[in-house]
């Protein structure tokens, strides 16, 4: 893995670089790493775009949950839904709104 951004677990928490799917995924563990530049935000909308994208029509609303390092702060993601790349198209994107009273991600 980089020095940040989203990375891929497996159920045992190790990284993959590419995960297979067969059906909608009923929980999808990934790692969020910013660095001292970029900072990741309580607060900040992350969206993942399921590939490929025709595939996916995810059901529209999703949880989601945090799971901090030691030294930080989570608090609860309550907004959690799936949406389309386009109007009215398969929902292939879910979107989650990370806590407002979250530590920073660095």
């Amino acid at each position: 893995m980089g020095s940040g951004g989203f990375s891929l677990l497996d159920e045992s928490g190790a990284f993959r670089s590419l995960l297979e799917m067969d059906t909608d995924p009923g929980s999808l563990l990934f790692r969020l790493q910013g660095d001292r530049q970029s900072r990741i935000g309580p607060g900040s909308v992350l969206r993942i775009y399921m590939r490929p994208l025709l595939v996916w029509n995810l059901q529209e609303q999703c949880v989601g949950s945090c799971f901090p390092h030691p030294t930080s702060t989570c608090g609860i993601i309550s907004n959690c839904q799936a949406e389309s790349v386009v109007a009215g198209g398969r929902r292939n994107v879910v979107k989650l709104k990370l806590p407002d009273d979250m530590s920073e991600i660095y």
